[in-house]
């Protein structure tokens, strides 16, 4: 499998969740991984426990952009 910033990982958790593209989320922490959102056509959410800073994740154009993942759940 291709690594990094390669959306066939991506492509391949879609196809075998039998989840449309269209309702797929990627939470990712780099922007390699907002890369691969962006490559594969799905909406992404940003998050800062990882390699970037959400200044940095921000120009992948993620939904949002959070430091904690309870972010998502509190709203």
């Amino acid at each position: 499998m291709p690594s990094k910033p390669n959306p066939s990982m991506l492509f391949d958790i879609i196809e075998s969740s039998h989840i449309d593209a269209g309702r797929t989320l990627m939470i990712g922490d780099s922007t390699w991984d907002l890369n691969d959102a962006n490559k594969a056509g799905v909406d992404s959410v940003g998050i800062t426990k990882g390699t970037h800073l959400c200044k940095e994740l921000e120009r992948h154009s993620p939904v949002v952009c959070i430091n904690r993942l309870m972010e998502l759940i509190e709203g």
